[in-house]
């Protein structure tokens, strides 16, 4: 990427990193974004928030990706009678005979590289303040000392967004934030009930980390980005009143740099900002809006398949499966139809963008899916 980074090394990290995307898409169905943030957030030094209702995967695909890292790990999952020992480490006793309050902090969250904290919401007063400085400083206070922690990524997990005002402050400290839907693609289901799912065998050392971040700090980001950028935070203010702090689009740049470093190259294009529709929205109303202006700003036709996709997602989930007789087989035979033209339409935008051709497919399984039901209600399907 550049004449600063050993090319055999950065080539080697970016097709390891690039496998271990391929193997928790392969392994974990529907969490396509989740996986590309872990993967950004991970080469950008930043932090993601997961947040969703229980059993939808969030500690299970966490923990395949941690487990590929080969980085000191530490979890641990919060309640409202947690207390700072069990994140921070416990007093030294020694330290405490010499009238010193300083932990033992080794093998907890400020002595490890990559973090787990599950319901994370659940923290109290007490441990609040030392994680925020943690996850936005880097630095944790031990002792009258101030120290930097070797922290690389920490990921939160909750299954309710906070409600509580004290806890935004938390909240902005995680950069990137997915709420984790359960599976609506009847496909995406049929493979996760009844398939195997692959292995996640590939592996992301250290040093690949080191090599990445360095690429990631070498990007160039060229002025049609950055004006992008800046169209797209004027859009979301002046069209729809969300906002972002400045802090908040700084690092936002950070990503848009590791999106670049993902797909192997050492330039940012329009592109890349797709990964702001997971850093931008601040409640769960706001999300559709931002992901939707954010499409069209990647692009106006990437947008639209969107549009379509979501379309064809609800159309589906309001299918009465149970219902019987020949108006609800009338029902599936008119969304059969639909599903095909919406197809038709999603492919006519340009088959040669790979996230459109995505949104096709889709379609494509869940108009198979329907085509199916609707053969099996005909008798049709012993032919």
């Amino acid at each position: 990427m550049t004449a600063n980074l050993n090319a055999p090394d950065l080539a080697t990290a970016t097709a390891n990193l690039q496998a271990l995307i391929r193997d928790l898409r392969g392994s974990v169905v529907e969490r396509d974004a989740e996986i590309r943030s872990l993967a950004a957030a991970l080469v950008a030094g930043q932090h993601v928030l997961l947040l969703g209702p229980p059993g939808t995967g969030k500690s299970y695909l966490t923990g395949l990706f941690t487990a590929a890292l080969g980085s000191s790990f530490f979890q641990v999952l919060m309640t409202k009678y947690t207390v700072p020992e069990e994140v921070f480490g416990p007093y030294s006793l020694a330290g405490l005979e010499r009238d010193e309050y300083r932990r033992v902090v080794a093998g907890y969250l400020p002595s490890v590289e990559v973090g787990f904290l599950d319901e994370v919401f659940k923290a109290n007063s007490s441990i609040l303040n030392a994680l925020l400085t943690i996850l936005n400083e880097g630095e944790f206070d031990n002792g009258g000392s101030r120290s930097a922690v070797p922290l690389k990524l920490c990921v939160g997990a909750s299954n309710e967004f906070p409600a509580d005002d004290s806890l935004n402050a938390l909240r902005d400290r995680f950069l990137l934030c997915h709420w984790v839907s359960p599976i609506k693609n009847r496909s995406a289901k049929r493979s996760l009930f009844f398939g195997g799912g692959k292995k996640v065998t590939a592996k992301l050392s250290p040093a690949d980390v080191a090599v990445l971040r360095a690429a990631c700090d070498a990007v160039a980001v060229p002025d049609v980005v950055q004006d992008a950028m800046m169209d797209l935070a004027d859009e979301l203010e002046r069209e729809h009143g969300i906002t972002a702090s400045d802090r908040r689009w700084r690092q936002a740049t950070s990503l848009v740099r590791a999106s670049a470093v993902l797909d192997g190259r050492d330039v940012a294009t329009p592109r890349d900002l797709s990964i702001l529709a997971h850093v931008l929205w601040r409640t769960v109303e706001e999300r559709a809006t931002v992901g939707a202006v954010v499409a069209q700003f990647v692009s106006p036709k990437l947008g639209e398949a969107m549009k379509l996709y979501d379309a064809a997602v609800e159309m589906v989930g309001k299918i009465d499966r149970k219902a019987s007789g020949q108006q609800a087989t009338a029902a599936l035979g008119n969304a059969n139809g639909e599903l095909q033209k919406i197809n038709k339409s999603i492919r006519a935008l340009g088959t040669a963008d790979p996230e459109i051709t995505d949104y096709a497919d889709k379609v494509g399984q869940m108009q198979r899916e329907v085509g199916r039901e609707v053969a099996k209600r005909l008798g049709l399907d012993a032919f």
